[in-house]
């Protein structure tokens, strides 16, 4: 479907950036050609006999020859400053080229931020949180909203010693996951119960239809206009555009629902580490849901 959101173009800035990368990469080749050129000359140099200009000799390589002992004398040392030179150079050359890599890598994460909905690649369909920038411009583009969550239910979570043990997890930081995956579904399983007595008025189904048909029936109790114009405004706030929200029933479902990964890790992190927090996140993620497509 066509998004009515407008976009900046940014030719100019992308032109450019395209252009200095191209530079990079073509110095880039410069040099490893120079670095090879510069060893088939020093391994020439040492292999030619002295005094001849048949290029065919040359580049024939030198017989090998033990090395001596001891050496002494100007022979050895001008072998060691040859050695010396070289790997100074080779040195030098790595150096540069490692420069070069990383200015080439920098200048690609530059061109993609700055025009996001001009050819930006989306998010692989895997993806569901940690977007970068340019990531969330592309799903604003496409009205499109991601959000992964744990094990929903009414009754209580525990993680097994089994699964624990899988993770790397010592016996306490075992429980505080636990502690915090139940605490995520305990206030998912309250917002779903609210908002679908406020979208049909039933106490009954509030009470016992279980977290994903309340899920279902919050939205399908919800104009598919609404729905549309619901993910489109959430996919916006998510990418830092102006927000403009209504505060319909499926508005603030979808708001509340994309957040509840972000705040459960955040919960983990005391527990485990804010590296490992990721991690388990994403291990006990039982749901991903991906909803896309702009209004006409």
């Amino acid at each position: 479907m066509k998004c009515d959101a407008a976009f900046p173009m940014r030719a100019p800035l992308q032109t450019v950036l395209a252009f200095v990368a191209g530079a990079a990469v073509a110095s880039l080749v410069i040099l490893v050609s120079r670095q090879q050129d510069a060893r088939h000359a020093v391994h020439e140099a040492a292999s030619a006999p002295a005094g001849t200009n048949d290029l065919r000799k040359a580049a024939a390589p030198a017989p090998e020859l033990a090395p001596p002992e001891q050496p002494t004398g100007r022979q050895g040392g001008s072998r060691s400053a040859v050695g010396q030179e070289r790997g100074s150079v080779g040195r030098m050359q790595r150096e540069q080229i490692a420069a070069l890599q990383l200015r080439v890598r920098e200048l690609e994460r530059g061109t993609a931020s700055a025009d996001p909905g001009g050819g930006a690649a989306p998010a692989t369909r895997a993806k569901s949180h940690d977007f970068t920038d340019a990531e969330l411009q592309a799903m604003a583009h496409n009205c499109e909203v991601r959000f992964d969550l744990p094990r929903i239910a009414r009754e209580p979570f525990h993680l097994s010693p089994e699964r624990g043990a899988q993770l790397h997890l010592s016996d306490p930081e075992q429980e505080r996951v636990s502690a915090a995956v139940d605490a995520a579904s305990k206030d998912v399983v309250a917002h779903l119960r609210a908002l679908y007595l406020e979208a049909t008025g039933d106490a009954a189904g509030a009470d016992a239809l279980d977290p994903q048909s309340l899920m279902r029936e919050i939205l399908e109790k919800s104009p598919p206009a609404a729905v549309q114009a619901a993910r489109t405004e959430i996919a916006r706030e998510r990418a830092g555009l102006p927000p403009a929200p209504s505060g319909t029933i499926v508005e603030r479902y979808l708001r509340y629902m994309t957040s509840v990964g972000d705040s459960l890790q955040r919960a983990l992190e005391p527990a485990v580490g804010a590296q490992q927090a990721a991690a388990v996140r994403d291990a006990l993620a039982e749901s991903r849901s991906y909803m896309s497509g702009c209004p006409k």
